[in-house]
């Protein structure tokens, strides 16, 4: 399902222009940040190093000038010479805090000039007033009228352009201190409405753009839900970004391949039941036509020896057992075949059995033949109820076939032990015997049709190769496993696990 002509975007495309816009306010809320604090610098350094030093040094004069007068006026009341130390400090401070006041001192209109009046006027209090008093005696019998009104006249008029001066670089600190707030304020104003901004935009492209991805996306999961039910036909519309659109052509064409792929599947399931059914009649047919001349040739035997009891020579007499052993062979060989044919086609009918009694019947079924190899049979149970769920003569006949191998592979004198285990999940059969063992390049072979050891064939150890084959079909009837350990010369373990019920 195809849907009209959609733009050329991409969730990339798209994400690089959310991701641009951001960037951008970002920068300019950076940017005015960076600019408003290089500017709130410039005015606090303007305010610390300018106006505030030089209203520092215009306090300090003024402050030089009156502990100067303190002590003249202490001279002159007392007469005593410590009272002048006021003065003789002041006048060595003096000089040092008018070049700070000139050095500090703003660009201002007229603020030079009446700096240099401040300079001017303490000059003269000191050189026609302060000075003469103190050249003359103290006391207060050294009284001078108009000397004293004279430097009380200087004084005041310094005192009114130490004040002037004072007022403006007062203003100054006060308009660079207001300056610095509003630049502050303006800052955070501006940068919280840039902030606003951002977030209106990212947040309105960010909603655009995941509806434009959620949308397609939610539809394609819809399409994928309905498929895995079984809704062959469900196909995905193909629209949103470039990279959605190229999700559900994907999905589109394996919704295809698959319903392609089921049709076939459905014709090769067919063939191969219709394979199987006709595998299966045929062996039973092979086997039926083998089983019915084996019969007849077995009876032939017989009569033979029954007639021709001591009159048959040596050599005819191996003849006659030779050709019974390849009579009871083939009828061996037909009855494995169709023991495996059953196992692989037929469903198994499973019920709880208890795991130790199947072993222990299949044990004593196998005394004689242990017997007559003079091989020690010894089994391991439990003393508690191992359950399973078993098709109870296929379970026993894969038994039987370890156990009966083990046995036929074990020399005379050596033993063949037969364990039941049991955990919380899992039921396991061991069978361990000190026969000649599987050579190890052979071990992967083990399970296949027809397959038998080499060392078995040399030692003319009689068999079909296919024990172990059906001897897994029935335990993979039953969920189970079977693991086979053997070392050639020394023996082999086989390892039988079925799931155990409660």
């Amino acid at each position: 399902m195809t849907a009209g002509p959609v733009p050329d975007t991409s969730v990339r495309r798209r994400l690089v222009s959310v991701l641009t816009l951001i960037l951008v306010l970002l920068f300019a809320t950076g940017g005015l940040g960076l600019l408003s604090a290089f500017l709130s610098f410039r005015a606090v350094h303007h305010l610390t190093t300018v106006v505030q030093p030089a209203s520092s040094a215009n306090a300090a004069i003024l402050q030089d000038l009156t502990d100067a007068e303190t002590g003249v006026r202490a001279w002159g009341l007392s007469g005593e010479a410590s009272a002048l130390e006021p003065y003789r400090t002041a006048l060595v401070r003096l000089p040092e805090d008018e070049r700070d006041l000139a050095r500090h001192l703003p660009e201002r209109p007229g603020l030079r000039a009446l700096a240099d009046e401040q300079e001017r006027l303490a000059q003269r209090w000191l050189t026609e007033y302060a000075e003469l008093r103190v050249s003359r005696p103290g006391g207060s019998d050294n009284y001078d009228p108009e000397l004293f009104f004279h430097g009380k006249e200087l004084f005041d008029e310094l005192r009114t352009i130490h004040g002037q001066i004072q007022s403006i670089l007062d203003a100054d600190v006060s308009d660079a201190r207001e300056m610095a707030v509003k630049r502050v304020r303006r800052t955070g104003i501006a940068i919280a409405a840039f902030t606003l901004l951002g977030l209106t935009l990212a947040a309105s492209s960010g909603r655009r753009l995941l509806r434009e991805i959620r949308d397609p996306l939610a539809e394609l999961e819809g399409v994928v839900q309905r498929l895995a039910l079984g809704e062959l036909g469900a196909r995905a519309r193909v629209r949103g970004p470039r990279e959605v659109r190229l999700v559900a052509r994907a999905l589109n064409a394996l919704a295809d391949e698959s319903e392609r792929s089921r049709a076939a599947e459905a014709s090769f399931t067919s063939d191969v039941r219709a394979l199987d059914t006709a595998r299966g009649d045929f062996v039973s047919n092979v086997s039926h036509e083998l089983r019915t001349p084996l019969t007849v040739l077995s009876g032939y035997l017989e009569i033979v020896e029954d007639e021709f009891s001591g009159d048959v020579s040596e050599h005819h007499q191996r003849m006659i057992d030779a050709s019974r052993r390849n009579v009871d062979r083939l009828s061996a060989l037909i009855d494995d075949l169709l023991t495996l044919s059953r196992t692989e086609n037929r469903s198994t009918d499973l019920e709880q059995v208890d795991l130790r009694l199947l072993v222990r019947d299949a044990v004593q079924d196998l005394r004689m033949a242990s017997g007559r190899r003079e091989v020690v049979l010894t089994k391991q149970l439990p003393d508690d109820v191992v359950p399973v769920l078993a098709d109870r003569g296929q379970l026993a006949r894969a038994i039987v076939n370890v156990v009966g191998n083990a046995v036929k592979f074990s020399p005379a004198g050596s033993e063949v032990l037969v364990r039941v285990e049991s955990t919380a999940d899992e039921a396991v059969l061991v069978v361990v015997d000190h026969g000649i063992g599987i050579p190890a390049r052979e071990i992967g072979a083990l399970g296949t049709r027809f397959f038998r050891a080499s060392n078995a064939m040399a030692a003319e150890v009689p068999g079909t190769g296919l024990g172990l084959r059906i001897v897994q079909s029935i335990v993979d009837n039953h969920a189970g496993s079977v693991k086979v350990d053997s070392v050639e010369g020394e023996g082999t373990t086989v390892t039988i696990r079925l799931p155990i019920t409660g």
